[in-house]
């Protein structure tokens, strides 16, 4: 068994439910084992900071039946809620269709308890709780275990090199080839194969050793903007392969599952230490109970969890997320509210309504809806008018009322104005700030009547303009005419030159041609005396 993590996180929780279950839910071959989609999506919507959920799944070269499944997923439950310091969410999918079992896990990066940010995996911290839960399972449950030498891969499989470009991916593939077919024939040979003679071939290629590692080797060439990092067998340190190397490796991974009973007792304790110290981390970061759950038991399965009380997501805020940006308000009629006094929800009045606003993707605040008021929260000041007076549009409001910062209520009143809803000043600060607004739209009026002012002289001159390049370009069009027929008489009158010189050639050969014979016959006429 493998686990592996995804490097997504950002965006809605559309995305990631759609790859598990299909756009529309009928992903072939995928099966919802726990969680509940819609809350998931929800709940990744919502959560707080750039990243919002962590994904991955669990690989198995063989079948497992539902019974180990759900004990796996206990087990990999307890570490991903640090053995419950902290209250998750999790959605696990099944997916069969790639021929093997993949469980696939969708954590929101919130804690439910505190709507705090919480990642249940940092790579940094908990690379070593995670192999060791993953080591613990294999021989627990006496899975295909990558660490067991006759599964060791010569040279890196394509799943090692996802992160790389389709070209460094084909390079890296092709280097993998000539290095193995070189090995194979030095191997037939009766020869044995080392890093040496890797590095050798390598070399051959034209490439560089730029770093050596236990258990990489990274090489580089000119052509290349970075270095390409090979793993495999054929590049570790200890590499040896000669003709009796498969011999070795039976051999290898008969003695790797004798011990896979003392392997087990070693994992477990190791596992369960490095789970102590993640446990009193979370619990300290989140003010919780530091007494560790109870392990749930090998031979029983664990009933599934609650993953959430109530069907919607609710959050208890640290104290700078509850502040209030601004709010707005529906005023009261003058006979029911004859000092226009603004409305107030009670203390114990819940939202009728949480809206999450949204910007590009991210979440950047929330609206509190409770009928004739509504509140924005988390947001800036120029956000929160914004999304205060789109509401107050939607509900239908014709005049509205706002409190909030000077900058705020500035923003808000400018919208509302621009929108045409009428503003009440709820006191005379508001009214300075609308007058301040007002003021600012006159003059910004006053500016775009001159701008329009000057717009419509500079179109009426040029339409005046347009015109006068419509005449000149009659009148050249009416000389382009007049030059074409000029152009024609030239042609005919040339064509007419040219049967006349032809008619004249023609005469001049007739002239020659009538003097010829003549003189034919002076050349008769001759008396002279004779050279033969």
């Amino acid at each position: 068994m493998l686990n592996k993590f995804f490097p997504h996180g950002t965006g809605i929780g559309k995305a990631p439910i759609d790859y598990l279950l299909g756009e529309d839910r009928s992903r072939p071959g995928a099966t919802i084992l726990r969680g509940d989609p819609d809350l998931t999506e929800q709940l990744i919507n919502t959560a707080p900071g750039r990243y919002r959920y962590t994904s991955g799944a669990l690989s198995f070269a063989e079948h497992i039946d539902d019974a180990i499944a759900e004990r796996i997923m206990d087990e990999y439950e307890r570490f991903f809620s640090a053995d419950g310091a902290a209250e998750i969410n999790i959605l696990w999918v099944k997916h069969t269709d790639k021929g093997r079992t993949e469980l696939h896990f969708l954590i929101p990066n919130v804690e439910l308890a505190t709507g705090r940010a919480y990642h249940p995996y940092v790579h940094a911290l908990d690379e070593r709780t995670i192999d060791a839960l993953k080591d613990k399972i294999n021989a627990e449950y006496n899975l295909a275990d990558p660490k067991d030498p006759a599964r060791k891969r010569l040279t890196a499989s394509a799943a090692d090199y996802l992160k790389q470009t389709k070209d460094r991916q084909s390079l890296i593939a092709a280097i993998d080839e000539h290095i193995a077919q070189r090995a194979a024939d030095h191997i037939a040979q009766g020869g044995v194969w080392t890093r040496e003679n890797t590095i050798q071939a390598l070399q051959q290629l034209g490439l560089s050793i730029e770093r050596r590692s236990e258990r990489f080797l990274s090489v580089g060439h000119p052509d290349l903007k970075k270095n390409l990092r090979l793993k495999g067998t054929y590049y570790e340190a200890h590499c040896r392969i000669d003709p009796n190397h498969l011999e070795q490796l039976r051999k290898a991974s008969q003695n790797y599952h004798q011990a896979r009973t003392a392997r087990l007792q070693e994992v477990k304790a190791q596992y369960e230490q490095l789970l102590a110290k993640r446990r009193q981390r979370i619990a300290r970061r989140y003010g919780k109970d530091q007494t560790p759950k109870s392990a749930p038991s090998p031979q029983t399965p664990q009933p599934q969890p609650l993953l959430h009380p109530t069907p919607t997501p609710t959050f208890k805020p640290t104290k700078k997320r509850q502040k209030r940006t601004g709010a707005a308000w529906k005023p009261s009629p003058p006979q029911d509210n004859p000092k226009n006094t603004p409305y107030r929800p009670p203390e114990d009045l819940h939202a009728l309504l949480t809206i999450p606003i949204y910007y590009r993707g991210r979440l950047i605040g929330t609206l509190l809806d409770y009928g004739d008021l509504v509140e924005a929260r988390q947001m800036s000041a120029k956000a929160a008018a914004f999304n205060l007076v789109k509401r107050a549009l939607e509900k239908g409001w014709q005049q509205v009322q706002f409190q909030g910062t000077d900058t705020f209520l500035y923003h808000a009143m400018r919208m509302a104005l621009d929108r045409g809803l009428e503003v009440i000043p709820a006191d005379e600060h508001q009214e300075k700030i609308l007058a301040t607004v007002l003021a600012t739209v006159k003059k910004e009026q006053a500016e775009d009547d001159r701008a329009r002012a000057t717009l419509d002289t500079n179109l009426e001159r040029a339409k005046r303009t347009h015109r006068r390049l419509g005449a000149a370009t009659r009148a050249l069009d009416g000389t382009l005419e007049r030059t074409r027929r000029t152009g024609e008489r030239l042609e005919r009158t040339s064509e007419q030159l040219q049967r006349s010189a032809q008619r004249l050639r023609d005469l001049a050969q007739s002239l020659d041609r009538i003097k010829a014979p003549r003189h034919r016959d002076a050349d008769n006429d001759y008396d002279g005396p004779s050279f033969w």
